[in-house]
């Protein structure tokens, strides 16, 4: 963990970090006492108990690739051990349906969402969540790209419409988890901003605020907080002072129950934008993944569900021979 932490970020050893303790604490129930005691059942029946527990196919997935690099990094890089991976190299992983979330939002939901949100509703929270949340649709960003978002990575006047975000990496930028933010997969990109998202960038009031560190000792134990200067476009009053705003989700659940909405996720709203952008604007997968920040790939796998409002709209008094160029004589 030691070695391999410089090239994580701190959340990501954290989790490592606990999810390794967790496999580990298994093996010495199973009397596992050496590296090459482990096994390729030992590894099927790690699974099993994991599958048992109901976790989401990604989850095991992740404890498959987890325990991967585990024991590759033994054998292969450390050299510590002279054996074979004891991974098996086909698992039969149980069937919990796609990986692929494929829920889209309506029109009409998002219609209501926004509605309500520019309108007089109001939360307990003292975050602006309204403004975080027409902001995520305008944008189509990850709640964390938003949540982080500062005004020096904004060109509101710039030489073409619409203005610039600038996602890149950001090593002062105070997190939940240390001190330094990058965005996924330390990927940087600019989007270029639609005109309401400018205006609504231009309504927010710049006020100085700062973001709290976590700090924590070798087994992840919270010991302390660590407080640093930063410039969030989104953060929230607490005790009489703006800091990093970490979570909006018990506004989002309340936001979901007073419309009647169900089973919408706020990483559903970077879906309906990238609806928007591939079916209304034109775009192919490659620009719309570069708008979103996904691979061409990704983008096509993963953000792109098929609407069957849209597909019963397209075959609406269409006869299949007609399109196809049959002859209606034959």
């Amino acid at each position: 963990m030691e070695v391999t932490k410089p090239r994580k970020s701190p959340l990501t050893f954290r989790y490592d970090q606990l999810a390794y303790a967790q496999y580990l604490e298994y093996f010495h129930q199973w009397d596992k006492v050496l590296v090459k005691d482990v096994q390729p059942l030992d590894i099927e029946r790690l699974l099993g108990i994991f599958s048992a527990k109901g976790l989401a196919l990604a989850t095991l997935k992740t404890m498959v690739s987890r325990l991967k690099k585990l024991f590759n990094w033994l054998i292969e890089d450390a050299q510590v051990v002279d054996m074979k991976s004891p991974i098996p190299k086909k698992i039969k992983f149980p069937n919990r349906g796609s990986l692929v979330r494929d829920r889209l939002a309506t029109e009409k939901e998002i219609q209501a969402i926004l509605t309500l949100v520019r309108g007089e509703w109001k939360t307990s929270s003292t975050a602006p969540v309204g403004k975080i949340i027409h902001f995520l649709i305008l944008s189509g960003c990850r709640l964390g790209e938003a949540l982080h978002a500062e005004w020096s990575d904004f060109d509101l006047v710039p030489n073409i419409e619409g203005g610039l975000w600038h996602i890149k990496h950001k090593p002062k930028c105070p997190t939940k988890d240390g001190l330094g933010w990058s965005p996924k997969w330390n990927k940087p990109r600019t989007v270029i901003l639609f005109p309401e998202t400018v205006s609504l960038l231009k309504s927010l009031p710049k006020v100085k605020s700062t973001g709290r560190v976590l700090v924590r000792d070798g087994k992840s134990k919270l010991i302390g907080r660590e407080t640093y200067p930063a410039e969030f476009i989104f953060p929230k009053l607490a005790k009489g002072e703006f800091e990093r705003t970490d979570s909006i989700k018990k506004s989002w659940s309340g936001i979901l129950q007073r419309l009647g909405i169900e089973d919408l996720q706020i990483r559903d709203l970077r879906t309906y934008s990238n609806h928007v952008l591939r079916s209304k604007l034109g775009f192919s997968a490659k620009e719309a993944g570069a708008m979103l920040g996904n691979s061409e790939k990704v983008n096509e796998l993963h953000y792109s569900p098929v609407f069957d409002l849209e597909l019963k709209g397209k075959l609406k008094g269409v006869c299949f021979e007609d399109v196809a160029g049959f002859s209606k004589a034959n």
